[in-house]
């Protein structure tokens, strides 16, 4: 293979222990690296960065360099607006100087649209990759679809529109692509040729070195994960407090804990089976305490990060048909599937009363994570694809 280096162009530092889609950019990193190349940080952020995430990066053994995209031109950047050559050589003073601090690259991995608009000031790559990650004009038009309020149907159509040209233009002018899933390029597919040029690259999720042990036992301790301000996941939050409400007095023992950011526009009924513990740096101490992960998914796109992170967390898994697209898991093998709040009532029953069930389900998803999602498995997908490809070029 040709290529030796690769520079990562990313809007922020990813957190070590981040949850969601900003674990993307982290874990290309360390596929990259596994391929044997050396991986440099562009970092596009006014912010400053946690001490975690830059000394996360810093112990991969990557150099890192910042340049701060103003905050009014993201948005604008990641439509392509057409800015007049004078204003772009004000808006991107300086940058090519901080690019040329790291060096020429045989890769540029972009990672997502917002930070292609500095593409034109990279010294000719071999290779430039545009990380797509999902289809958001797809979520947007669902919310569209499910609002009631004219205002907010009206907004999510436009952001719709917005973001679906977008995607388009970035397909037509950037040769070389990822997405995460194949029901998202099929998205894409229905107003743009050029999505076929697009390659699938799943989310990755670390894998524990020593995934704990599976819980076998009464189920009485119910895990959800999600940034709550992120809509798809309030609505999920909303059917698992309804959820819990119907428990309270049938199944008083049992408890549900919500791990994530709360929406400032939106407060919970209060529940005595129900916390919210608000944003945590890690979500991994919930997961080692919790006996078994509730996985309720009406909207959204692509891979549902929650679950590859439920599936790695060696615990029972209860998730909907949404949940687990473009992830190849069984129903009774791997998790079980529900779809409506009796089912996922009967299901939690069932496991809770089962824990052999507890254990098979535990132990057949942590395989099948590890097979097709962990970092490993990503690396041998891009050295198979995307990075034979670009050594041909």
């Amino acid at each position: 293979m040709n290529i030796k280096s690769a520079l990562v162009i990313v809007p922020v530092v990813p957190h070590p222990d981040a949850s969601g889609q900003t674990t993307r950019a982290r874990n290309i990193m360390a596929a990259l690296q596994m391929n044997g190349i050396r991986v440099d940080v562009l970092v596009l952020d006014s912010a400053t960065p946690s001490r975690e995430a830059e000394t996360a990066l810093l112990q991969m053994g990557m150099r890192m360099r910042f340049w701060h995209l103003p905050r009014l031109v993201k948005p604008l950047a990641s439509f392509y607006s057409p800015f007049p050559e004078s204003l772009k050589s004000r808006l991107y003073r300086n940058i090519d100087r901080v690019i040329e601090t790291l060096g020429k690259h045989d890769l540029y991995w972009c990672d997502g649209l917002a930070v292609t608009s500095v593409l034109p000031y990279l010294p000719g790559a071999k290779k430039t990759i545009v990380d797509f990650r999902d289809a958001l004009s797809r979520l947007y038009t669902q919310f569209a679809g499910k609002s009631s309020k004219i205002i907010e149907r009206f907004s999510f159509r436009l952001a719709a529109r917005l973001r679906n040209a977008g995607e388009a233009h970035g397909l037509r002018i950037f040769t070389n692509g990822a997405i995460i899933s194949e029901i998202d390029r099929r998205w894409f597919a229905r107003f743009s040729p050029d999505a076929n040029r697009l390659a699938i690259v799943p989310l990755a999720f670390p894998l524990p070195k020593e995934p704990a042990q599976c819980h076998a036992g009464e189920c009485t301790q119910w895990l959800f994960t999600g940034d709550l301000r992120y809509l798809p996941n309030l609505e999920s939050a909303k059917f698992l407090n309804e959820l819990m409400s119907d428990l309270l007095h049938k199944q008083p023992d049992w408890k549900l804990t919500v791990v994530g950011a709360l929406p400032t526009n939106y407060k919970f009924q209060e529940l005595a089976n129900v916390s919210y513990t608000g944003f945590v740096e890690s979500i991994n101490p919930y997961l080692k305490s919790t006996h078994a992960i509730l996985c309720p998914v009406f909207s959204g796109t692509g891979i549902k990060t929650k679950v590859l992170t439920a599936m790695g967390s060696m615990r029972p898994i209860i998730a909907n048909s949404i949940a687990l697209e473009c992830i190849q898991a069984v129903d009774g093998t791997h998790l079980l599937r529900a779809e409506n709040k009796n089912e996922f009532i009967s299901a939690m029953r069932k496991l809770s009363a089962d824990p052999a069930l507890q254990i098979n389900l535990s132990k057949n998803a942590f395989s099948l994570a590890n097979d097709h999602f962990s970092i490993p498995a990503i690396a041998r997908l891009l050295k198979d694809d995307l990075l034979l490809e670009s050594a041909k070029t």
